[in-house]
């Protein structure tokens, strides 16, 4: 799947989902909407998956520490 499959049918920028892949965007509550629509998950997929990546950034940032 490429940044254009995903972006055409979610309605969302080329270039956020491109940001969105390289961990530069923060998946919010309407892209989750949209990602799940697309790909047959649950938008809370999105949403705890999101949750889960800042949870383990905080926790390598705080082990540093």
């Amino acid at each position: 799947m490429t940044v254009m499959d995903l972006a055409m049918p979610t309605k969302w920028p080329e270039s956020e989902i491109e940001k969105l892949v390289k961990c530069q965007l923060r998946i919010c509550a309407d892209l989750a909407i949209s990602l799940a629509i697309q790909l047959n998950t649950t938008p809370e997929f999105w949403m705890n998956l999101q949750s889960t990546y800042d949870l383990r950034r905080a926790q390598l940032r705080h082990a540093g520490s």
